[in-house]
């Protein structure tokens, strides 16, 4: 069977996160530039040189590099221009889906995230599965005939090199003594915060002017991530593994579900907050995966 011919390459995780990354700036960097200078336009007249030709180049070249080169350096070359190409192309979205071209479609900025949470939890469930004795086999000989498997891009190791210092520098200050009781005690914060909101909801004293009439959706990812964090502030005396893991879950509703609507209504203002709830997450892990050291074993 030709499936069983397909055979994934063991770098091929970290390439598509590379894209996705360069992607996710990509935007962020477009947005902010043209917010700061006005939203000019390239052309003249009745000529309009739309940004998703510049993003349909780069998505060109990255396919030249990986369809003419083999070796490693520009497979991560060829991920990172393809992220640019992507980025430029993509975040034109809101053209492409309302009658009068509206860039500005307030729904925009939450479709392109709901866009790359599904690409990147694709990609994850993909790279999921361990690579069979045959794939590995192939890897090791591919890697090997490319210069030894050596070298790499410019780019590609700026990124790793970032990526680097920023998880050091981040493991360093989970690891610091007050830092999970500082966690555990912002988590309790932010429950008592739910609850609030929720009963003022409930009660009819919460905002519910037009621009701001949440849908029930929202509200019940809401007192869900509230009750997961209820739950692990419960398990929190005999068990910090157990209540991390609650946590844990309860970013993640915030992250893949509330977060959506966040974007929606206030389009990159959101950010900030994203920003903050990916590092609840990574710092969650962080405790997790040393807490699973000291305790295997211990039901979630």
């Amino acid at each position: 069977m030709v499936i069983q011919r397909i055979t994934r390459d063991e770098r091929g995780g970290d390439l598509l996160e590379v894209l996705l990354v360069f992607g996710v700036v990509t935007i962020l960097a477009i947005r902010g530039f043209l917010a700061l200078t006005g939203y000019p336009q390239l052309g003249g007249g009745s000529l309009h040189i739309a940004h998703m030709l510049w993003g349909g180049l780069g998505m060109l070249v990255a396919i030249g590099l990986l369809l003419n080169f083999w070796n490693v350096a520009m497979r991560q070359l060829g991920a990172a221009v393809g992220g640019i190409g992507f980025g430029f192309f993509i975040d034109e979205l809101g053209k492409f889906i309302t009658s009068d071209n509206d860039y500005f479609f307030q729904p925009t900025i939450a479709l392109l995230y709901v866009l790359f949470i599904l690409l990147f939890v694709i990609v994850r469930v993909f790279q999921s599965r361990p690579l069979s004795a045959q794939e590995l086999t192939a890897n090791e000989g591919i890697i090997t005939a490319m210069s030894g498997g050596g070298g790499s891009s410019q780019v590609y190791r700026v990124y790793v090199l970032a990526q680097k210092r920023l998880s050091d520098g981040y493991r360093r200050l989970v690891s610091e003594r007050w830092f999970a009781p500082g966690l555990s005690a912002v988590f309790i914060v932010v429950a008592i915060g739910q609850l609030v909101t929720i009963v003022a909801i409930v009660t009819g004293l919460g905002d519910r002017t037009p621009d701001r009439n949440i849908p029930l959706f929202e509200h019940g990812a809401s007192a869900v991530s509230g009750l997961f964090i209820l739950l692990g502030i419960m398990r929190l005396p005999k068990s910090r593994l157990s209540a991390y893991r609650w946590f844990q879950r309860s970013t993640l509703v915030t992250i893949f579900v509330t977060q959506v609507f966040m974007f929606y209504y206030s389009e990159l203002a959101a950010l900030g907050g994203l920003l903050v709830h990916l590092m609840l997450y990574m710092a969650l892990r962080i405790l997790i995966t040393r807490e699973e050291e000291i305790a295997p074993g211990v039901p979630g």
